[in-house]
C-alpha cells in the first residue's frame, strides 16, 4: 500500500472554524476522514506554535506532529513557505508517498498542487465548507469536505464585558475587505477578511463584542453587505457604495 502524508496550516484551520462556525477544530475527526484516504506515514501541523499553546497537546492526542512557523518582524505568517519548502522535501524523498492530504484552503498553495500533481502525485485538499479557495478546489483532485466540531470553543462572552463597536474597529474590518480579492460585483469571502483580520490584529475576537460568529458582526454594521450562498454555505460581504 502506497503511503499519505497529511499537512495542515493549522492557522487557516483555526480561524476557520473560529470564523464561520466559532467552533474549535477536531482534529480526532480530522484524522478520522484523512485515514480513509490510505496509511499516514506523516502527519504534521504548521503554524506559530507560541500563539497556540494551549491546542499543542490536543495535537498530540490525535498523532499530530507541530512544526514551529515562527512570524516575521512584519507579522507576516511563514507557515506557506515553509509547508511548500518542507512538503517538496518531504516527497522527492520519500518515493514511497502517493498522496498529499493538504488541509488547508489557501489559494496560496497552487504552485504546490501543481508541481506535485506533475510528480504524479495525488492532491486531495481538505477544507472547511464556506473557507476554501475555488482555484485551489479546481487544481486539486478532489475537495474534502471537513467540519469542525459542534461543541462551543468558548463560553459566551457575557454583556457586561462586552466591547462596543468602535470607528478604530470599523475601519479594521473595512481595511481587511479592502485588502481581499473581490468578485466582479465586489464580494469577498467572509473567511478570507477572518484571517486577514488576525494577520493584522492577532488578538482581535467577534466574540468579545457580543457576536458568535463574525458575520454576525458585519450585518450589524451599515458599512457593509452580507450575503450568504445556500448551497456552499459561504458567506461573503461587500463594502456600501459610500465605504468603497
Amino acid at each position: 500500500m502506497k503511503d499519505t502524508a497529511v499537512v495542515i496550516d493549522y492557522e487557516n484551520l483555526f480561524y476557520s472554524a473560529q470564523n464561520l462556525y466559532s467552533r474549535y477544530p477536531d482534529l480526532d475527526l480530522l484524522m478520522k476522514l484523512c485515514e480513509k484516504r490510505g496509511r499516514i506515514a506523516s502527519c504534521q501541523a504548521y503554524a506559530d506554535w507560541t500563539k497556540f499553546q494551549d491546542r499543542i497537546q490536543e495535537l498530540f492526542k490525535a498523532g499530530i506532529q507541530p512544526v514551529f512557523s515562527p512570524v516575521s518582524r512584519t507579522g507576516k505568517s511563514s507557515a506557506d513557505t515553509i509547508i511548500c519548502v518542507h512538503t517538496m522535501k518531504l516527497f522527492y524523498s520519500n518515493p514511497n508517498l502517493e498522496t498529499l492530504l493538504l488541509v488547508s484552503g489557501d489559494r496560496d498553495f497552487i504552485p504546490l498542487v501543481v508541481e506535485l500533481k506533475s510528480m504524479g502525485k495525488n492532491v486531495f485538499v481538505v477544507g472547511i465548507n464556506g473557507s476554501y479557495s475555488e482555484d485551489l478546489k479546481e487544481v486539486a483532485d478532489e475537495l474534502i469536505l471537513y467540519s469542525p466540531e459542534k461543541t462551543p470553543s468558548k463560553n459566551t462572552i457575557t454583556k457586561s464585558r462586552r466591547r462596543q463597536i468602535d470607528h478604530t474597529v470599523k475601519d479594521l474590518l473595512i481595511g481587511a475587505v479592502k485588502n481581499q480579492s473581490a468578485d466582479d460585483d465586489g464580494w469577498v469571502n467572509l473567511a478570507g477578511i477572518g484571517l486577514g483580520i488576525k494577520k493584522i490584529t492577532p488578538d482581535f475576537d467577534h466574540r468579545t463584542y457580543g457576536f458568535t460568529k463574525l458575520i454576525n458582526m458585519f450585518q450589524k454594521i451599515d458599512s457593509f453587505d452580507v450575503k450568504k450562498d445556500d448551497d456552499t454555505l459561504a458567506a461573503y460581504v461587500r463594502l456600501k457604495a459610500k465605504n468603497s
